[in-house]
Parts: C-alpha cells; structure tokens; sequence
C-alpha cells in the first residue's frame, strides 16, 4: 500500500472514528441520566437519607446530558414533594425550555406557581399553554379541573373561564365525574363546588344535599 493510500485510509477512517467516540460518550450519557432518575425515584419512595446525594447524582447526569429535559422534570417533581417549590420552579422552567411543547411541564409550572401564591400574567401563560399544547390530552383535562377547584380562590377571572371547559368535560363523564367528587371532597372545595357546579350534572343537586346535611349535622 503506498503512502498516498494509507493518508487517504485514515482520512477516510477519522470521521467514523469520530462519530463512534459520539455515539460511546452519548449513550454512557444517557445511561447515566436515567440511572440517575431510577435511583431519585426509589429515594423518593422510600423516603431514604441520601436524598442530596441522588439529587447530587441527578444534576450531574442532567450536566452530562444538557438536552435530556426528562431528567429536570423529573427533578423538578422530587422538589416539590420536598416542597421545595422555588427549586422545583427553576428546574422545570429548564425543561420547558428545552421542550416547548411539552403539556405536563406547563402543568406542573402552574401547579408551582399556585404553591407559591403566584397568580399573576406567568400563571395566565402557563395555562394557556396547556391548553395549547395539550388541549386534547385527557389526563391533562382531569388534571386541569382538580387544579382549578384546587386553586380557585386564587385565580382571577379570565384565569377560571380558561380551565372551566376541562370542568365541564369532566363532569359530562360519568366514572371521571365520580373521581372528581372524591377529589372535591378531598381537597375541601365541596362547598364551592355547590355554588358554581350543582347544576352543571345530573346528580349534582344530590350529591350536594348529602353534602349540605352532613355540614348541619356536623353544626348540631
């Protein structure tokens, strides 16, 4: 083989070589990011005393692989059961910037907003983007309309008339209707639930009379 030969074999061979180093760096990337998650969720679990170190692991795989946006709302959900909400914030506005459209990080991003009493123009925006970028995903209409009951009272107007449609498309089903009771109940919104709902379903006026006397009960 002559000189010439062998330069043009190893010109020829440096791309590949190159592009498998990528590929090795990328997937030892990937691996670590989602051992990472795995190993976040059985702390979270299992409620274990390394938590700042999984987190420590988690933020490392997430340097290693800065476009995973996975791995921040992953992140960003360990937070919040922490109630670490400003972190949890922080984390999730990285994701979204990496996946615009993503529905579930807008949901979460509202969810933190109404932990941290913020309710301003940001709150507004983040609804509208779930409903723009995930106004036919139905967990996320049933996530919505627990939100808004959850949250009312700090909502303004405009912000109520814009998940009021997932509300109303809750209770137009039968068995998401009756989860949805449960969930009114759990979370104290049964009285508001009678002043703005009653009549919006079928048996609306009799699961509100139960309601109505277990309170007199209770006053006696």
């Amino acid at each position: 083989m002559t000189v010439i030969s062998r330069l043009l074999l190893v010109l020829v061979s440096l791309p590949l070589l190159g592009l498998a180093l990528y590929a090795v760096t990328y997937s030892a990337n990937h691996a670590i990011v989602y051992s990472s998650i795995a190993l976040l969720e059985g702390v979270a679990k299992h409620s274990s005393p390394d938590a700042q170190q999984a987190i420590s692991v988690l933020e490392t795989g997430a340097a290693r692989a800065p476009l995973v946006a996975s791995v921040r709302s992953s992140l960003s959900d360990f937070h919040t059961t922490q109630k670490d909400y400003a972190s949890a914030q922080s984390v999730i506005e990285e994701a979204i910037a990496l996946r615009l459209t993503w529905p579930y990080d807008w949901m979460r991003l509202a969810e933190l907003y109404a932990a941290q009493n913020i309710f301003d123009e940001r709150m507004s925006v983040a609804i509208d983007n779930v409903e723009r970028y995930g106004g036919a995903e139905r967990v996320l209409t049933y996530r919505k309309a627990v939100f808004a009951m959850r949250s009312w009272y700090g909502l303004d107007e405009g912000q109520r008339e814009a998940l009021n449609p997932s509300i109303m498309a809750v209770l137009s089903s039968g068995r998401a209707a009756q989860r949805f009771f449960f969930d009114v109940e759990r979370y104290q919104r049964s009285a508001l639930f009678c002043r703005q709902f009653r009549g919006e379903v079928s048996f609306g006026d009799m699961w509100c009379s139960v309601y109505e006397e277990r309170q007199r009960a209770r006053l006696k």
